[in-house]
């Protein structure tokens, strides 16, 4: 009778112990859970409030553009040109509107327009494998300053 009494009091502790030992665990991995989540949504607001200042200049970059190029072309076809250069110009890093300028004057005789474009897909897509000038097409024949 004593064996058993201990055996049920023994059994009772385990049973206990085993219940509090599962419900801090429980607790424990739900303030985990909890934790990593409130820092996922903080990165992520982060994210969110950078790509809409990004976007927010963006547009005001393509705003200024198409303004300065109404006020400073003299026909349809300057302004559109005029326009778009002036949009890479404001949203585009330095290095590249000189790559665009070198071509576009002539200034480097041995960058051809299609030099130009597999640079460019490099800058715009850097983990993009590298597309050798030599596959790009066009139809009809390009300009140059040569």
């Amino acid at each position: 009778m004593e064996t058993l009494s201990i055996i049920l009091k023994t059994s009772a502790i385990t049973g206990a112990f085993s219940a509090l030992f599962t419900a801090f665990l429980q607790t424990w991995f739900k303030h985990r859970f909890d934790l990593r989540l409130e820092v996922e949504k903080d990165r992520m607001s982060r994210e969110l409030e950078d790509y809409r200042a990004d976007l927010k200049r963006k547009e005001q970059a393509i705003q200024l553009a198409e303004v300065l190029s109404d006020y400073f072309s003299e026909n349809d076809e300057c302004r559109r040109f005029n326009k778009a250069l002036w949009e890479i110009a404001l949203t585009m890093p330095p290095e590249v509107m000189a790559k665009i300028q070198c071509c576009l004057s002539g200034e480097d005789p041995s960058m051809t327009v299609k030099d130009l474009l597999a640079y460019l897909r490099q800058k715009i897509e850097p983990k993009a494998a590298p597309l050798p000038s030599d596959t790009i097409v066009h139809r009809g024949r390009l300009h140059s300053h040569n």
